[in-house]
């Protein structure tokens, strides 16, 4: 595309961009997880708050503690090791569950590293979803995993689709996953 036509194009939606910029430049950001004892996060929409002694690798999620032993440096990526495997426990039976619901065979389920993009279907009907929907309420990734069929007579978002999601007359408003996730 040359220069111009982009120029152009910035040109005509200027007012829009700004608008979008101060609209970004006034949400809070998440705070950043350093691996510390005393932080919190998010897990399936609860507070949880993380506590930290050294030791040979674990994760144990008792009431609201997740309780990390690790290396000092090795904190966080075992923290996200073990987020990603709840994630995927989590996810799969919701989307299994759907596909029965659709009568569709149940499909492959993958973890993605998406920081905006809840989840995509591959054209085979694979199913990749952020692994990061761990931090939300158990019922987001219900529907984030119906959302992502992309064979689904319904992926439209039409009355149809809504209709199969428990609970939901209508879409939910989505919050963009980056200003949820507190792990890079």
């Amino acid at each position: 595309m040359p220069w111009r036509e982009i120029e152009a194009f910035l040109r005509r939606k200027e007012r829009w961009i700004v608008a979008k910029l101060d609209e970004w430049s006034r949400s809070p950001r998440p705070s950043v997880l350093h691996g510390e004892s005393g932080e919190t996060l998010p897990l399936f929409g609860k507070t949880v708050v993380v506590n930290v002694h050294e030791g040979a690798r674990a994760v144990k999620w008792h009431q609201d503690q997740l309780i990390v032993h690790a290396p000092r440096s090795r904190v966080l990526k075992t923290l996200v090791h073990w987020l990603k495997a709840r994630a995927l426990e989590a996810l799969k039976p919701r989307t299994d569950y759907y596909a029965g619901r659709l009568d569709l065979p149940a499909p492959r389920v993958a973890l993605s590293s998406a920081r905006r993009q809840w989840g995509l279907c591959s054209e085979d009907g694979a199913i990749r979803l952020s692994w990061r929907l761990v931090h939300l309420d158990p019922r987001w990734p219900i529907t984030s995993s119906l959302t992502r069929w992309r064979t689904s007579p319904s992926s439209n978002h039409s009355k149809r689709f809504w209709s199969l999601v428990p609970g939901k007359a209508t879409r939910p408003r989505a919050q963009p996953l980056a200003r949820l996730a507190p792990l890079g």
